[in-house]
C-alpha cells in the first residue's frame, strides 16, 4: 500500500511539474521565444535550400555545357584527321 501512495505521489508531481513548464512558455523571452525563433528558421529553411539547388543546378548546367563543347571539338578534331 505505501508503494502505491508513493507511485501516485510521484505521478502527481510528474504532472505538476509538467504543468508549470508549460505554463513557462508564456513568459515573455521565455521559452515561446526560443519556439519563435525555430519556427522562424524552419520555415526559412526550404527557400534557403531551394536557393542552394538552384545555384547547384545553374553550375551543374555549365559543366556539362563545357563537357559537351570539348567533347564536340575533340570529335570534330578527330574527323578532321581521318
Amino acid at each position: 500500500m505505501r508503494y502505491v501512495q508513493h507511485f501516485i505521489g510521484s505521478q502527481r508531481d510528474l504532472i505538476r511539474s509538467q504543468a508549470l513548464r508549460w505554463l513557462n512558455i508564456l513568459i515573455p523571452m521565455g521559452p515561446q521565444s526560443r519556439c519563435h525563433d525555430i519556427l522562424q528558421e524552419a520555415c526559412t529553411a526550404p527557400g534557403q535550400i531551394e536557393t542552394m539547388v538552384d545555384a547547384l543546378q545553374g553550375a551543374l548546367e555549365h559543366q556539362h555545357q563545357r563537357l559537351d563543347t570539348a567533347h564536340d571539338a575533340e570529335l570534330h578534331h578527330l574527323i578532321q584527321e581521318q
